[in-house]
């Protein structure tokens, strides 16, 4: 399988949102190496450090921050105690979690999940371990990949949530592409989380696509959890509560003059505990 890699700027008009990635690597080369990357998904651990055998060296992971991704890169396939440290203080640990035995030539992305004042397992700190898939897409049409790794959503009786899309053009709900269920923490201290993946076609339409996460399933929602564009989180709905999720906004078509071509490429939304907003859960993406 082979993901055509396309350059994105996350932005609309001058304003760079940070929460849009893209990263490189999509896949790993030979058949015994895996491709990883790391998620800082606790709002309340700071940045951090993260080690993939003794917290000496070079990490797999630096000053990762809230909220952010690193890029992916090769490990040998195989298990892992990933230690995860305070940035810059090696002597400082924070979390250790046990993953099983990586698959050869497979993408991974580890999510720290969870909070310090969690205050039980299955809301304090934990490891939520994706296998990513990619397919072989067609032109024009996009994977879009939704992984639940909000312990919090999980212990608010959301074990479940429904994502849909939005036209931020046209202010308008779409039907949930689907659900995602979170993953329970293992007695290892790692998940092992499983993407719900779609195939979409790329409508072109300025400025971009929207998501949104949804406590039910059915259009348009009653209300929402998080979306990738907050303007537009009550727009034609009663009773929604807009997430104050400024930082993600993730555009599916590119523009070049006066032509706006449809692209094809892989979108991973995660949903990661927030202590900021009223709902508790915060989108992050990836446009690989």
């Amino acid at each position: 399988m082979r993901l055509r890699r396309l350059g994105f700027l996350c932005a609309v008009g001058a304003v760079v949102f940070t929460g849009c990635n893209s990263n490189q690597n999509l896949l790993s080369t030979t058949t015994n190496t895996s491709a990883v990357r790391f998620l800082n998904g606790s709002p309340d651990l700071g940045s951090v450090d993260v080690y993939t055998t003794a917290a000496t060296g070079t990490p797999a992971a630096a000053a990762l921050a809230y909220a952010t991704l690193n890029a992916y890169g090769d490990l040998t396939s195989k298990a892992y105690t990933l230690i995860v440290t305070a940035a810059g203080s090696p002597s400082t640990q924070k979390l250790t979690c046990a993953l099983p035995a990586l698959a050869a030539n497979t993408r991974y992305t580890v999510v720290i999940a969870g909070k310090v004042a969690g205050t039980t397992a299955a809301t304090g700190l934990q490891c939520q371990l994706f296998a990513e898939t990619v397919y072989s897409l067609p032109a024009g049409q996009f994977q879009m990949g939704f992984h639940h790794a909000s312990p919090a959503l999980n212990a608010a009786a959301m074990a479940t949530v429904s994502f849909g899309l939005f036209s931020a053009g046209q202010n308008n709900y779409q039907l949930p592409s689907s659900v995602a269920t979170f993953q329970a923490t293992l007695t290892s201290g790692t998940a092992l989380g499983t993407a719900v993946n779609v195939l979409l076609p790329a409508v072109q339409t300025a400025p971009g696509l929207g998501v949104y996460v949804a406590p039910q399933t059915g259009t348009p929602p009653a209300s929402v959890l998080a979306t990738t564009s907050p303007s537009q989180a009550t727009v034609g709905l009663s009773g929604a509560t807009a997430a104050g999720n400024t930082n993600n906004f993730m555009p599916y078509t590119t523009t070049s003059g006066t032509t706006t071509t449809a692209v094809s490429s892989n979108l991973s939304v995660y949903a990661i505990d927030s202590t900021t907003n009223v709902s508790g859960v915060q989108l992050v993406c990836a446009m690989d």
